[in-house]
């Protein structure tokens, strides 16, 4: 078997061989990329010195809900909830106050004791419910501890810490849109109560409900209210209905209000107002299966 041997010497490198360009690009090549590290360099120094510096950052007291991170630690004032949130939270807090009665032109909430007095006041001068001002002129107590439909829904929404121009329901049914918002801060979102939603305010004739749910595909509402008929108290007060029928309370509805902190801005919109178009009806048989 012969042997093969490879000498290094038969082995020659020659530059020349090369292209003269490839060098030139390599070093243009490696030029740029030392230009470039200085650059990134350059820019991180100065992003230390600029945002990594030892001064303090002070938020202005105009900003409350605005709040900073330094380090680990969260500094600054916790935001509030949603309003919804807050809404739904203050009626749950006032549903639990059973003792206070309902009277009519009375919009407050005092302490139970008072409650108390005034409840005792109606049972010994045997106030009825329907007793229009009686409960208010007749017992002091009621005075300081009474209320009715609308001073509740007012009083919901002040707890919540969302502002709301008290008025009753008579005001709030006759009120033109533009009035509505200026005056009150309520946007009239129609009748249908397809389009109703949590925290809307629902005006019958002479009474006023906060909705705290709506199950459209069962086609039942949920809400609260003050009520002169509930049967929680012999004296009525405030109240939770859940699972009413949407057609049995459709019948009663008036209006429909939607605070401007709780609305989206097409619900001012034209196609907002007392006109039921075609869609509306549509949608409502097509979600619930409900005649018109």
């Amino acid at each position: 078997m012969g042997k093969l041997t490879l000498s290094l010497k038969s082995l020659k490198f020659k530059a020349s061989s090369q292209p003269s360009s490839t060098f030139v690009g390599v070093r243009l090549a490696m030029v740029l990329i030392a230009m470039l590290a200085v650059l990134e360099m350059a820019a991180s120094a100065a992003n230390r010195f600029v945002f990594r510096s030892n001064d303090p950052v002070i938020y202005p007291t105009t900003s409350p809900f605005i709040s900073m991170n330094v380090g680990f630690e969260r500094i600054g004032p916790k935001p509030l909830p949603p309003a919804i949130d807050r809404l739904m939270e203050a009626a749950a807090r006032l549903s639990h106050r059973t003792n206070v009665p309902y009277v009519f032109g009375g919009r407050n909430i005092s302490s139970g004791k008072s409650c108390s007095q005034c409840a005792d006041c109606i049972k010994k001068n045997n106030l009825a419910a329907n007793s229009t001002l009686s409960r208010l002129n007749k017992c002091a107590a009621c005075r300081r501890c009474g209320i009715d439909c609308s001073g509740f829904a007012n009083r919901v929404f002040s707890e919540a810490g969302i502002k709301y121009g008290f008025a009753d329901t008579s005001s709030l049914n006759v009120a033109r849109d533009g009035f509505l918002q200026k005056q009150y801060g309520f946007n009239n979102v129609g009748r249908d109560l397809m389009l109703a939603q949590r925290g809307d305010l629902l005006l019958g004739k002479g009474h006023i409900v906060l909705v705290i749910d709506v199950n459209k595909a069962l086609g039942t509402i949920d809400f609260i209210h003050a009520s002169r008929g509930s049967k929680r108290t012999s004296t009525g007060g405030i109240e939770v209905r859940r699972g009413v029928a949407i057609d049995q309370v459709q019948r009663s509805v008036i209006r429909i209000l939607r605070h401007l902190d709780l609305s989206s801005p097409e619900d001012s919109g034209d196609n907002i107002g007392f006109v039921d178009n075609l869609w509306i009806n549509m949608k409502r048989v097509i979600m619930t299966g409900h005649r018109i």
